[in-house]
């Protein structure tokens, strides 16, 4: 059963953030968990479209004193945009279920992971996005130590979004440095403009409103900027 689920959940969770940064405009079906909590937690809904063409072709000023630039300024703004239509897969994997929660006793604390990506908006970039995503999403599958994985895309900002939870901040770390999860690494400033990204231990009884608390989190995070 688990391996019907999580062959499902591969083949949608691919097309939907790869297909929401190859166009920018695909919606992203129901949110996962309490989404809303997270989005209504937010004030202000913007429109990152224009924002992002800014940041991505901005003058910039001499860096060489270390002072922010325009692009970082416009770059960062980005971040100002709350989406009102962000939607993400069902939190799943080896050791929980969307429908039947944890498929093991509860541990005392686990590790959960999010991070948050705005793709360039080039053919290019969307196209090389979507083959590492592949290779990424086949490659956590299979990571000892994960618990479940959920993807998210921000259609109205741009933004793709990741949830994981681990066993052990060992498992995580094991998973950030294998291959395929390095590779992307390594191409990340050729495919995206900005990413932030952050980890925090939880609970079990955590793990239905994680989306809520993946916002919160990472709100806290400085971005890169690419």
């Amino acid at each position: 059963m688990m391996h019907v689920n999580q062959t499902r959940y591969q083949v949608w969770a691919s097309v939907l953030l790869a297909g929401t940064l190859a166009t920018g405009t695909i919606g992203c079906g129901e949110p996962a968990g309490d989404t809303d909590t997270a989005v209504d937690s937010q004030t202000e809904t913007t429109t990152a479209t224009d924002t992002a063409d800014t940041a991505d072709t901005a003058d910039t000023a001499d860096t060489e004193s270390g002072e922010t630039t325009d692009g970082d300024a416009a770059t960062r703004a980005l971040y100002d945009c709350v989406d009102p239509n962000f939607g993400a897969s069902p939190l799943a994997g080896p050791g929980y279920d969307p429908e039947m929660g944890l498929l093991e006793p509860a541990a005392e604390s686990y590790v959960a992971h999010t991070t948050q990506i705005m793709v360039r908006d080039t053919p290019e970039a969307a196209e090389d996005f979507d083959a590492y995503l592949d290779e990424v999403v086949a490659e956590i599958m299979q990571s000892e130590g994960l618990i479940a994985v959920s993807l998210g895309g921000e259609p109205t900002c741009g933004f793709a979004r990741t949830l994981g939870v681990w066993r052990d901040e060992q498992a995580m770390m094991a998973f950030v440095f294998s291959n395929a999860h390095a590779n992307a690494m390594a191409n990340a400033a050729s495919v995206s403009l900005t990413d932030r990204v952050t980890h925090w231990q939880i609970t079990a009884e955590d793990l239905p409103d994680l989306w809520a608390q993946a916002f919160e989190q990472i709100d806290e995070i400085e971005p890169n900027i690419h």
